[in-house]
């Protein structure tokens, strides 16, 4: 006949249960920061892109088209400012669809 888990067997379980949600949460605030930075450095480099492009993208319209559309996926305007390209909104948004795009359960608030 088998034994029954004893209270301390429990205890262990759930002490186990709360280091890996624990953990979970640690490695999905590393991966939300991490796709922040990479969001920043593809906006920066988009920039760069705009900026040396900016006469094709003026001059050729199927290009101008394709260019707009990409800025718009990712939540950036190419047409705002002074600068080649600004989000539209807060990082976070686009962050937060990519983030979801992954399957992440839940996201950091701030």
């Amino acid at each position: 006949m088998r034994r029954r888990a004893g209270v301390g067997a429990i205890q262990r379980q759930k002490i186990q249960q709360d280091k890996f949600k624990e953990k979970g949460s640690e490695i999905q605030e590393n991966q939300l920061e991490q796709m922040t930075l990479q969001m920043e450095k593809f906006r920066e480099h988009l920039e760069d892109f705009a900026a040396k492009h900016k006469n094709e993208i003026k001059k050729n319209p199927q290009f101008r088209k394709q260019f707009q559309e990409m800025c718009a996926s990712i939540g950036v305007d190419p047409l705002a400012s002074g600068k080649a390209c600004r989000y539209t909104a807060a990082r976070r948004p686009v962050v937060e669809r990519i983030a979801a795009g992954y399957g992440f359960v839940r996201l950091i608030t701030a």
